[in-house]
């Protein structure tokens, strides 16, 4: 438990500022967190059926547990990014938390499915690419990442039938969509309390036109993994296909356009929005 010393002058009298509590984005998320968090011990490992686990399936979910993989070096870019940033920092300490246990799990069934890794795995896994400059950018790539990863999760769990993979994945995805949602209050909150909410706003649109322009060219690990999975799953009856492209962009611009109050229809649309933006 860490101390600070707090003089009698400095604790304020009940009713006398705005509660932490109320007004920190942190515990409300927190709370939610929660409610909704899940076990590892709890998953039916007992249940998990070989005869349904491809060297295909394997390679798969390897990469994406490697991807997993990048949340160390992440968590530690956002307190470095961060650091002035009370409310956000401590929301990242759960993320990292709940992001961690996602290439646990995942490694934890490929074990079991019969492949191993070393410590040369974890490490070349933590390896990833620089944040952007950008705070609110940072902010919009990650939410908009964890749409993406959301998205992985809910087609693999759709394609797969081995029943523990399958349920591991469902979970996965439901984490990655509340992340989503928590990057976006954090965004929102930056936008609303900036003494350029217009710069941030166009930094914003930047970001997502870039993801949906140029996701091919995109380093976040998130996006390299939908790569592969949208190549292997032209070629293979197993993995899930790639038909809902058009509706992950549509949700992108859907959640991007609301932070910045802004109805976006296409990608050409959120570039002449950037435009607009810029003059004035």
């Amino acid at each position: 438990m860490a101390l600070a010393s707090m003089s009698p002058s400095s604790r304020a009298e009940p009713g006398s500022r705005e509660s932490v509590l109320g007004s920190a984005r942190f515990y409300h998320l927190f709370d939610q967190a929660e409610s909704v968090r899940w076990k590892i011990s709890d998953l039916p490992w007992e249940r998990l059926d070989h005869s349904l686990v491809s060297d295909e399936l394997l390679d798969v979910v390897t990469e994406i547990a490697m991807s997993e993989l990048t949340t160390w070096s992440a968590s530690r870019m956002f307190l470095e990014k961060f650091h002035d940033d009370v409310d956000f920092t401590q929301w990242v300490s759960v993320w990292m938390y709940e992001e961690t246990k996602h290439p646990y799990v995942l490694m934890r069934w490929l074990e079991l499915a019969g492949r191993s890794f070393d410590a040369d795995f974890v490490a070349s896994g933590r390896a990833t690419e620089p944040f952007i400059r950008s705070r609110v950018g940072t902010l919009v790539m990650n939410i908009l990442s964890e749409i993406e990863a959301s998205s992985i999760y809910m087609r693999l769990s759709k394609a797969v039938r081995e029943p523990v993979l399958k349920t591991i994945t469902r979970l996965l995805s439901s984490d990655e969509a509340r992340h989503s949602g928590s990057f976006y209050v954090y965004a929102s909150k930056m936008i609303a309390c900036s003494n350029r909410p217009r710069t941030e706003r166009i930094e914003a649109l930047k970001v997502l036109y870039f993801w949906l322009t140029s996701l091919r060219d995109v380093q976040h690990p998130v996006a390299i993994v939908s790569r592969l999975v949208s190549g292997l799953s032209r070629e293979s009856d197993e993995l899930p296909g790639v038909d809902d492209r058009g509706l992950i962009d549509a949700r992108m611009r859907s959640v991007i356009g609301t932070l910045v109050g802004i109805s976006l229809d296409s990608a050409d649309d959120v570039m002449e929005q950037i435009r607009r933006l810029a003059l004035g």
